[in-house]
């Protein structure tokens, strides 16, 4: 896999694990559902993060001062 992959998984694991954990109590499907959708948010935006960053990194390198 690569960064952004793992940053995507790592963040999006702990985010439902955490989730799950909290609403193990619960058990209404609504809050699965918000569960469930703020998991694949918090996903999609760890891996934008981890590719911007990647794009800045490859950038400064790229330039011959």
């Amino acid at each position: 896999m690569n960064k952004e992959t793992t940053a995507a998984v790592k963040a999006s694991a702990i985010t439902a694990l955490l989730g799950g954990a909290i609403l193990m109590t619960v058990g209404n499907p609504v809050a699965w559902a918000a569960l469930t959708v703020a998991t694949i948010q918090v996903g999609r935006t760890a891996y934008r993060n981890a590719k911007l960053n990647s794009k800045r990194y490859h950038d400064d390198q790229d330039r011959v001062v």
